[in-house]
């Protein structure tokens, strides 16, 4: 069966001061930055390890002035760039924050970029814009999310993060997608409709933020590099060769369901990378994507994310809330397809038999 938008928008209650804003069930499962599995359609959550290691002094000192430059290069006129251009902010408590062990920061996966908070609201997966797309989210008046969107507007130029909202858990995941907000309109019965546009990937610092006496949810954020060190030693080349591998392999698959009538991982079928990828090139053409200084960067990166966009719920989950560069993306969904291609291949041989 087909994964559809939902007919109606997603109702979420308006904002209680002197709540937590947050479930008060029991602390729920938790991304897990471990990726593979032997089933094909993995859930996105997991256990997490505490790690809590301590971000030194030194490290901080000696962020990657490469990596600093490229996320502040100006793209559009606003929103993330507005964003950008803010000075880093380092709370007093940032290493008790690196130690926490819910926070589950892995230094080694830290970019140069720059932490700073950001006005983060949980939406439903369906309404989750992956970066290059657009989607509508629609929410009650004085929720915990119009007051994200306020202080979006406000502050950032109308930048805000967009975490999945995961049932039952207590805490943030570690990373959403950064979006602007392209419109904001009242509706009737105090609904709120944004239109959001994808264009960053965020990794969530201070997974524990709860919001504040004004209901707003200000964790502190790192955005993710697309192309950092790990890109720019592989090459141009060799991104350019591992996405074409992940758009074959996504033909096939598409392929396969068509064959078996098999649907679970998504719709593969009805529209290619390369086609979903020529939309989100225009859609985000006035957008610095953070780390990409050239062309033969830009197209990698946003096919990697147009072929997440067609997964199931869980699948795309598993990588909204676990951001990487995009060389490590595109290996995950090559990991992915292979897999998903053997499991229909199998299917088929069986249905035929």
């Amino acid at each position: 069966m087909l994964l559809s938008k939902p007919s109606a928008p997603a109702t979420i209650l308006p904002y209680s001061p002197g709540s937590s804003g947050l479930p008060n069930a029991p602390l729920g499962p938790l991304p897990s930055r471990t990726r593979g599995g032997s089933t094909l359609l993995r859930s996105c959550f997991g256990v997490v390890c505490p790690l809590g290691l301590r971000l030194s002094a030194r490290f901080l000192r000696t962020r990657s002035p490469r990596s600093l430059r490229m996320s502040s290069v100006s793209g559009s006129s606003g929103g993330v760039e507005i964003w950008r251009a803010l000075p880093e902010q380092i709370p007093a408590n940032f290493d008790e924050m690196m130690r926490n062990r819910y926070n589950d920061i892995v230094r080694e996966e830290l970019d140069g970029t720059p932490f700073r908070t950001l006005a983060v609201m949980r939406v439903p997966i369906d309404s989750v814009p992956d970066v290059g797309f657009k989607s509508d989210f629609s929410f009650q008046r004085g929720s915990l999310q119009h007051s994200a969107v306020l202080h979006a507007e406000r502050e950032h130029g109308g930048f805000v993060g967009c975490a999945v909202n995961i049932p039952k858990a207590d805490y943030l995941p570690r990373g959403c997608v950064g979006a602007e907000l392209l419109s904001v309109t009242q509706q009737e019965n105090n609904i709120v409709k944004v239109t959001l546009r994808g264009v960053a990937m965020l990794r969530i610092i201070d997974r524990v933020c709860g919001p504040d006496d004004n209901g707003r949810v200000l964790p502190i954020v790192q955005e993710v590099l697309e192309c950092g060190d790990l890109e720019e030693k592989q090459g141009s080349e060799a991104l350019a060769q591992e996405i074409k591998l992940v758009e074959d392999l996504f033909v096939a698959c598409g392929e396969l369901q068509t064959s078996t009538g098999i649907w679970a991982a998504g719709d593969l079928a009805s529209r290619t990378v390369a086609d979903m990828t020529a939309v989100s090139m225009q859609t985000v053409a006035d957008v610095q994507l953070s780390g990409v200084s050239s062309e033969e960067q830009r197209w990698p990166v946003l096919a990697s994310h147009a072929a997440i966009s067609t997964f199931s719920a869980a699948k795309r989950s598993e990588f909204l809330c676990d951001p990487s560069s995009t060389l490590r993306r595109i290996r995950s969904l090559s990991k992915f397809l292979k897999l998903m291609q053997r499991v229909l291949t199998q299917k088929l041989l069986a249905k035929k038999a």
